[in-house]
């Protein structure tokens, strides 16, 4: 008889030991914290350890048709983060041409974005730009936003904007895939 209460003490106690350990112990969240043995990520970080820039997701080449209204062009954005940026993306532009009654190539350009704290989308800085058609010098503007539907799919408006009333202001929208 008390060798069987010595071994139900030992599994009383041998319990009551493993479920005192902190589950927390063995966990390294690079980038957060940890909870009841889970990383929960500090904003702008991803990963089962935390150890992803979440901006990092949306790097890559994305290609699709752009419908500026007047016909549809197909467009490659190259994304990347900047640096270790949690938000910032920059995006280079191969094939993109606004038609503002006269097609203008804005090919090789590149623009600089914010994601929002949702991760959910992102809003393109204003990038000067100007152009020479014939004898008229345009200044003008490309600006945008994007919804990221996926890690491999966005919704992309780019506007452009421009100071003579000749050319209208064009809005071009369209999904690119990776």
């Amino acid at each position: 008889m008390k060798f069987i209460n010595i071994v139900f003490i030992g599994i009383y106690f041998l319990t009551l030991f493993n479920s005192c350990q902190d589950p927390c112990k063995s966990v390294n969240c690079e980038n957060g914290s940890c909870d009841d043995g889970k990383c929960v990520c500090d904003f702008g970080w991803t990963g089962d350890n935390c150890e992803t820039i979440r901006a990092t997701l949306y790097k890559g080449f994305y290609e699709g048709p752009l419908s500026c209204g007047i016909g549809d062009d197909t467009i490659v954005l190259k994304v990347e983060n900047v640096g270790n940026s949690l938000t910032d993306l920059k995006m280079h532009t191969v094939g993109l041409i606004f038609n503002v009654g006269v097609a203008i190539s804005f090919d090789d350009y590149t623009l600089t974005a914010t994601i929002d704290s949702a991760f959910s989308g992102f809003t393109i800085d204003t990038l000067p730009v100007t152009y020479n058609i014939s004898t008229y010098t345009i200044n003008g503007k490309i600006t945008g936003s994007g919804i990221f539907n996926s890690e491999d799919e966005i919704d992309l408006t780019l506007k452009a904007l421009t100071d003579n009333p000749l050319f209208p202001e064009v809005t071009c929208t369209g999904t690119l895939k990776k």
